[in-house]
């Protein structure tokens, strides 16, 4: 692939990322509005433990839920403040990169995204792989996980 290629390539993957956690986003409300629904239906039976012990269930179920649509969120925000369409000189936020094990998008850690059926990897700075590579330029040897490895290119 050339360099253009690699940029539209990025803009795919930008917007697949997008697409996951918008999915994300909707599926996690669609939880919380069933346990709501659950939580409203619930009937107060003769057994009254029952009842506050599902109630107490329901309400433990919400709270995870909106933990993570917290954190669905905000990784959206985070996706939201990337230009896809610049080129990056060095590891940073927005960044596409070729390493020796896989192209990886710096945005947020979403893992394996498939892209034109290929797979790439949506990466967090703050992830340890991030780390060892954030500010590094094509060519900069960088360390990770007790050996040492090349960037082969930054889009």
């Amino acid at each position: 692939m050339n360099e253009g290629d690699y940029l539209k390539t990025k803009e795919k993957i930008h917007h697949k990322c997008m697409m996951l956690i918008g999915e994300q986003i909707d599926r996690l409300t669609k939880q919380l509005s069933d346990l709501q629904d659950a939580k409203n239906n619930e009937t107060k039976s003769s057994a009254g433990d029952k009842y506050e012990t599902g109630r107490a269930m329901i309400h433990n179920q919400e709270n995870l839920i909106d933990s993570q649509l917290v954190t669905s969120k905000r990784l959206l925000n985070e996706l939201l403040q990337i230009d896809p369409f610049k080129k990056q000189d060095v590891v940073t936020t927005g960044s596409l990169v070729i390493l020796h094990n896989g192209i990886f998008y710096i945005s947020a850690g979403l893992g394996a995204v498939m892209v034109d059926e290929q797979r790439y990897f949506a990466l967090s700075l703050k992830s340890p792989l991030g780390v060892a590579i954030r500010n590094k330029k094509s060519g900069e040897p960088y360390h990770f996980q007790d050996k040492d490895f090349i960037i082969l290119n930054v889009f």
